[in-house]
Order: structure tokens, then C-alpha cells, then sequence
């Protein structure tokens, strides 16, 4: 087993040196699509996520270098052998009941990090593989290169399946009945697994009546004005909707009772997570009005990700305000390179993506080794 002490480092040097090898592939200055075939791309996403799994779900289960994971194998423990009742009474349904489920009949917690290890990857991959068909292993790298990617796979891994699960929901792009039917069901299996995705799935919603990009710039906008003069009524609503649906942690986080313990949970204004979010939404303009691109399911994306980074904004002064960015966050790596591999950008528009891609992978390296360090 890897030192726990070393699992990030190994998980950035793998993807980097995986990303060198994709990227490759793709010229500097060209508009060609790499040739490549698809069976053995199909087979290397498999293959990679399969170490991933594995990777991850293997990881130490005490070591309290992945966070979360140290609490949950602890509590885990506790419920050995006691005799496992459905309970609806509980906060996120989905995960509580599968989490003591696994504790009561499954003693050994390496298989439960191995499921949720397991619904991490592979809702990525599904989302990969239904929005870019073409470019899966690319889009897969680009995602896996992302900033939050590797703590929500073994720290934040409720919010991480959660995610995961919505992200299948919004791979499903076609308007057959049951497909609506799949779609309905994974928003809910992804706030069973965390009820903090119901906003999402609200602003998911809101995006699907409301499709004009301009509307949810300028709700970004004014939003960042409130983060800046510092109005909090809206994160001390939020505290409150916590307070009422008797969830400590969320209340806690929006209160500001926790005791901050790193940089990336820091709460104040956050002008390090705002030039990193704002990143897709300027792509986004420059793609919607200066390349006038109008793909339906672009647009919807990228006002689903505006919306409720907008949100994340309103509540900027909270403790772990990461945790609430991770709610736009989990989308970020799909909206930014949509009009690279799915539009027409323009000529050399894979080159395009090859720097977007690389930058983004720097931005990671750089806020890993450097910033955080």
C-alpha cells in the first residue's frame, strides 16, 4: 500500500504523465482531429478508471491525510453486526442507509470506499463518454486534472458520488420519455446521496425554463457585487435552511462555527476562487457572442455552471467556502472545454484546447505544490 502521505502526489504525477501522452495526440496548430482508434480508446478509459478505482478505494482507511475518510471509517466500525433497518429519517437517505447497510453485513470498509469509488468514476466516465464521444479520454483526463477532482474522491466522497450521480443525470441530452424518466431518477439517487445537490437540481431545473445566457451574467455579476460590500442575508438564509433541516455540519459551515483548517477552507473573499471560476463563464462569452455558437445543451451548461457559482458567491464568507464552490465545481472541466470539442470554434480550435488543457492541469499542479503547499 502507498503511504497515505504520498497517495496525492502519486495521483498528480499519474495524471500528468497520462495527460502528456493524451494531449499529445492533438496538434499545436492544426483543426484536424487526432486519428486514433476507438476501440483502444474505448479500452484505455476503461483501464484507467479501473486503477482509479482501485487507487482510491484501496486507499488507508484511518489515515487522516484524506479527511473525511478517517470519520467515516470510525463510525463505520461502530455499527459491526447491529442489525440494519431502512431509515428514511435521515439526511441523505441514499448514502446514510448504504453506508450502514455496508457496516452492519460488510465488515471490512475498504469495500465500501471501493463502491463510492466506484460511482465517482464511472459517473464521470459516463458523462465523458456521452458529451464528448469523440474526444472521451481527453475530456476523462481533463476532468480527472481538476482542481477538486482528487480530494472529493477520497475526502468530500459524499458530495463527490452526489456529484457524480447528477452528472449522469445531465449527460442524458435527448427528450425521449425515458430518458426523462433516468434523468428524474439520478437527481434524485444524487441528493439521496447528498441533499446539498438540491440546489443544484433547483438550478438545473431554473436552466431548463430559463435559457438566455444574459440573465444569468448579469446575476453573476451582481452577485460578485454582494460578495465584495460583504451583504451576507443570503448566507445567513442558507444557515438557517440548514438549522431547519437539522444538518449540524451545514449549519456549521454557514454560521462560521467551524474552526478553519487550511488555506482551501478558508473563508473571507475568495479572489483566488473567483478567477479560477470565471475562467468557463469568459470562454463562454467569447464562444456564445464572438464565435456565435448556440448549441442548446452548450448553453444550458454553461447557465447551469453560472447559476450557481452564483450562488457559491452569495455565501463566500463561510467556513470551507470550497465546499459550496464544488457545487458549480463539478461541472467546471465539462463547460470549459465544451466549445473546444463539441463547437466550432474556429480554426486550430483542437490546438485551442490543447493549451486550455494544459493550463488547466497547471492551474492544479500549481495550486497543489505552490499555493497550498
Amino acid at each position: 500500500m502507498i503511504p497515505a502521505i504520498y497517495y496525492h502526489l502519486v495521483y498528480l504525477l499519474f495524471i500528468s504523465l497520462i495527460s502528456v501522452i493524451v494531449f499529445a495526440a492533438y496538434p499545436w496548430a492544426s483543426s484536424l482531429r487526432p486519428i486514433r482508434s476507438n476501440k483502444n480508446s474505448v479500452i484505455l478509459n476503461y483501464i484507467l478508471v479501473a486503477i482509479l478505482i482501485l487507487f482510491i478505494g484501496y486507499r488507508d482507511p484511518n489515515s487522516r491525510i484524506f479527511g473525511d475518510t478517517a470519520a467515516y471509517s470510525l463510525f463505520y466500525s461502530r455499527h459491526f453486526g447491529e442489525i440494519f433497518e431502512f431509515n428514511w429519517d435521515v439526511n441523505n437517505p441514499l448514502f446514510d442507509n448504504l453506508y450502514r447497510y455496508m457496516s452492519s453485513n460488510i465488515q471490512d470498509v475498504s469495500w465500501f470506499y471501493l463502491l463510492i469509488s466506484f460511482i465517482y468514476f464511472v459517473g464521470i466516465l459516463y458523462c465523458c463518454r456521452k458529451i464528448f464521444p469523440n474526444d472521451t479520454i481527453a475530456a476523462l483526463i481533463v476532468y480527472l486534472a481538476a482542481f477538486s477532482t482528487f480530494s472529493y474522491a477520497t475526502n468530500g466522497i459524499k458530495a463527490g458520488a452526489a456529484a457524480s450521480l447528477f452528472l449522469i443525470a445531465l449527460a442524458v441530452n435527448d427528450k425521449k420519455p425515458k430518458s426523462f424518466i433516468i434523468i428524474a431518477l439520478f437527481l434524485l439517487f444524487s441528493i439521496g446521496f447528498h441533499h446539498s445537490m438540491k440546489v443544484v437540481v433547483v438550478a438545473f431545473i431554473i436552466c431548463k425554463i430559463i435559457k438566455k445566457p444574459q440573465f444569468f451574467t448579469l446575476l453573476w455579476i451582481i452577485c460578485f457585487f454582494l460578495a465584495v460590500f460583504r451583504v451576507t442575508f443570503f448566507q445567513e438564509l442558507f444557515a438557517g435552511l440548514g438549522e431547519d433541516l437539522d444538518d449540524e455540519k451545514i449549519y456549521s459551515y454557514l454560521s462560521g462555527e467551524l474552526i478553519q483548517e487550511s488555506k482551501l477552507g478558508l473563508s473571507g473573499f475568495r479572489i483566488d476562487f473567483i478567477l479560477y471560476s470565471v475562467v468557463p463563464i469568459i470562454v463562454g462569452w467569447i464562444g456564445v457572442y464572438a464565435k456565435k455558437i448556440n448549441s442548446e445543451q452548450y448553453i444550458f451548461l454553461l447557465n447551469l455552471y453560472t447559476l450557481v457559482n452564483a450562488i457559491w458567491m452569495t455565501c463566500m464568507y463561510v467556513n470551507f467556502t470550497n465546499r459550496i464552490a464544488y457545487l458549480s465545481w463539478l461541472i467546471y472541466p465539462i463547460v470549459l472545454i465544451y466549445p473546444f470539442l463539441r463547437e466550432d470554434w474556429g480554426e486550430n480550435r483542437y490546438a485551442v484546447f490543447k493549451y486550455v488543457a494544459y493550463g488547466h492541469l497547471a492551474f492544479t499542479l500549481f495550486m497543489s505544490f505552490i499555493f497550498y503547499a
